[in-house]
């Protein structure tokens, strides 16, 4: 686990973080966070899949990310998902179900990236709880069984979810 503070520049974070709060960002309704947990709904975008971006925003924001990252880990990086969460805030804090990102693919790290402070976060399965931090991501290796925690001091909690690989 690795917790990477201040990923983007503050104009960079403060434009970014505008942007998917506002009412020009579309959110799509999901029933569940994952395949394991049913008592839970969120709503995504998904950024990055089949190695197109899916969106004419989401280039620019996840470049900016891939940047950093590639700088924390003196590599380049093969991007193999990105997808942004949104959490509304119902009274009660939820965890979502562990799970990796991925069953079927080995040697990828994750990362996620917290768009706002609040105090949900990700659960590490037998391990520790991180508090989402404004304009910090958790990077990790993508076998490592993590959940999402909702919040209950805030309306919503964002983030993005990053999969990727390190080139040599």
């Amino acid at each position: 686990m690795q917790v990477i503070d201040n990923i983007l520049t503050h104009e960079e974070h403060k434009e970014l973080k505008e942007f998917f709060h506002s009412s020009h960002c579309p959110w799509h309704f999901n029933e569940r966070a994952n395949q394991f947990f049913d008592d839970n709904f969120y709503f995504t975008q998904l950024l990055f899949d089949n190695q197109t971006f899916t969106t004419p925003w989401s280039e620019k924001y996840i470049k900016q990310l891939l940047k950093k990252i590639t700088q924390q880990l003196d590599s380049n990086v093969e991007l193999l998902r990105a997808k942004a969460n949104l959490f509304t805030n119902r009274n009660k804090t939820y965890h979502c179900g562990y799970h990796t990102d991925f069953i079927d693919v080995d040697d990828y790290y994750t990362l996620v990236y917290y768009i706002n402070t609040n105090n949900g976060g990700t659960q590490i399965k037998n391990g520790n709880f991180y508090k989402s931090v404004e304009n910090t991501g958790l990077l990790f290796y993508g076998n490592v069984e993590h959940e999402s925690v909702t919040q209950t001091d805030t309306d919503i909690r964002t983030n993005i979810n990053l999969n990727f690989r390190k080139l040599s």
